[in-house]
């Protein structure tokens, strides 16, 4: 019995360590199964990271530029607020 037993630990990753993955990953050149080697996640792993990430305000996403509020104020109200009887 002189195997040894390889034991993986999952751990969760914060969000703001996720990001950092995620813009380590994107800064290194590197393809993806050999930045993850590197850093001991796997391929699927960073590529959840990187489809969940959050866009920063001033960039743009599938549905066009991100900002901070989607709607003015008074244009969500207007839609959400009920009719007068």
């Amino acid at each position: 019995m002189s195997e040894a037993i390889g034991i993986v630990v999952r751990r969760r990753r914060s969000r703001a360590e996720a990001e950092r993955l995620v813009s380590e990953f994107e800064k290194s050149g590197l393809r993806r199964q050999a930045f993850c080697a590197r850093h001991g996640l796997s391929v699927g792993t960073l590529d959840y990271y990187r489809k969940h990430r959050r866009p920063l305000e001033g960039q743009f996403s599938a549905q066009g530029p991100v900002t901070a509020q989607r709607f003015p104020p008074d244009a969500w109200a207007a839609r959400h607020t009920p009719p007068h009887s």
